[in-house]
Order: C-alpha cells, then structure tokens, then sequence
C-alpha cells in the first residue's frame, strides 16, 4: 500500500441456499476426520493384544527351510561347476510346561484392556457426534437470525432515510431524528455480528467434518 492507495472491505455474502444436514457432517466427519480414524484403530489394536496374548499361551511352531549349493575348488571357476545342492527343513515346537498362571494372567489383562477400550471408544464417539449435532444446529440458528437481522436493518435504514427527509423539512426534531439513527446504527452492527457468527459457525462445521459445503467438495491439503 503505497501514498494515497484505499483498502475498500466487503461484507461476505450468505449463501442462502446452503444446506447443512446432521446426517451429512456426521458421515463426511466419520470418513474424513483423523479422530473417527483413529475410533477404528484403538478397537483394532486392542483384538490385536487380546489375540496375540491367548496365541502365547499354548503350542508354538516355528518352520524353517533353507535352500542352496555348495562347492570347494583350487579357482573361482571351478566352483561354479557340479555344484552340491543343499536343502534343510526345520521344525522347532515350543511347549510351556509350567508358567504359574501367568499366560492366562496376560489373556485376562488384555481382555480386560479391550473391554476398557471398547467403552471409552464408544463414550469419545458420542462426544464426537454430539459436537457435531451441536455445532449444525448452532449454524441453522445463526442462518435463521442473520436472515432477521438483515430485514432489521433495512426496515431501520429505511426509517432513518424518511427520518432525515423529514428533518429536513422541519417536521421532525433532532431528538427523534438521533433516535433514528441510533437504531439505523445498532440494527447495522447487530447484523454484522450475525454475519460474523453465522461464517464463524459454518467454517467450525469445516473444520469438523473436512468438507465444503458451498462446493461440495472435500477438504484435501
């Protein structure tokens, strides 16, 4: 910005045909959003232990097999010529004999473990949904009130012109005149504010599912 250069600021717009529904955040939030992810993998990590503690607790087998050629020769050359294959199969079985306990004590503890998972997984996916359920009917508020802020404000700009055509003809005080203007001026920054919390509410709904809903499109980075 440079001598007598102007910065001219320009109220957003609403997008009065925007429709957000529950059922849609909810569904782009699941798909999208790291903490839903992450829902999925707690419970599968937690089979996960359960199922590796109870496959520690019996017979382990372990198979091995190896295959190559062999050869001894005075030159390089010649190790390469006839060469003797080798094959060799292994078998290795492991039986716990006596652990006192402590291999149903694993099972226990990761069963339990899953368990606590399980229902903490299940609390954090209502608090999940319940944000999201809170923050859609927040912006169908704030769509509704700016809608009425926005008729406030021009019946109020409409009754401060008239007031100011009739103070000029004398018709009116400067009492009632200032009274007009401050309305004009409150019905102005009440919409203002409404505009503020309606964008404010419809790009928390963004951040909460990773979606556009103006384009219909999702937010990829």
């Amino acid at each position: 910005i440079e001598g007598n250069d102007r910065i001219k600021l320009d109220m957003p717009a609403v997008v009065a045909q925007m429709s957000v529904a529950t059922e849609k955040v909810l569904t782009e939030a699941f798909e999208n959003r790291s903490d839903a992810i992450a829902f999925v993998r707690r419970l599968a990590e937690a089979r996960r232990d359960v199922a590796k503690a109870k496959g520690e607790n019996g017979l382990k087998a372990t198979l091995s097999a190896n295959l190559g050629f062999s050869n001894a020769a005075n030159t390089a050359f010649d190790v390469y010529r006839n060469p003797k294959n080798q094959q060799s199969v292994q078998l290795q079985l492991s039986i716990p004999v006596m652990d006192w306990g402590r291999s149903k004590s694993r099972t226990k503890t990761a069963q339990a473990n899953e368990q606590f998972i399980t229902y903490a997984v299940e609390q954090d996916k209502q608090t999940f949904k319940q944000q999201i359920v809170t923050q859609v009917t927040l912006f169908n508020m704030m769509k509704e009130q700016i809608q009425l802020t926005d008729e406030a404000e021009k019946i109020a700009a409409e009754k401060y012109k008239i007031a100011s055509e009739r103070y000029v003809l004398g018709n009116l005080s400067i009492t009632d005149l200032s009274i007009a203007f401050q309305e004009n001026d409150r019905a102005k920054r009440d919409y203002v504010s409404s505009l503020r919390d309606f964008w404010g509410a419809y790009y928390q709904l963004r951040y909460l599912s990773l979606y556009d809903f103006e384009k219909n499109v999702k937010i990829t980075y």
